[in-house]
């Protein structure tokens, strides 16, 4: 999950691909983890084009510094309880 931040600078704002690339996870992830409040929501710029701020998928990923902080990790624990 450790990307550059040549290739995801802090300012600005990016598309799905480039925010799945960022952060390891697929598409449908990052819509369900959207819809669930587990990650941050997109901004629909037009009917067809839809972003992410990139400032707040770099703050989601520092956020994730503990097991407990991390919806996969969480997600997968609470099943098995």
């Amino acid at each position: 999950m450790t990307h550059s931040n040549d290739t995801f600078p802090a300012q600005g704002i990016s598309r799905i691909k480039s925010v799945c690339m960022m952060t390891g996870l697929s598409k449908s992830t990052i819509y369900a983890w959207v819809k669930a409040g587990k990650f941050p929501a997109p901004i629909k710029l037009s009917p067809t084009m839809t972003v992410w701020r990139n400032s707040d998928i770099l703050d989601w990923i520092n956020r994730l510094e503990t097991a407990d902080d991390c919806p996969a990790i969480s997600q997968t624990t609470s099943t098995k309880q």
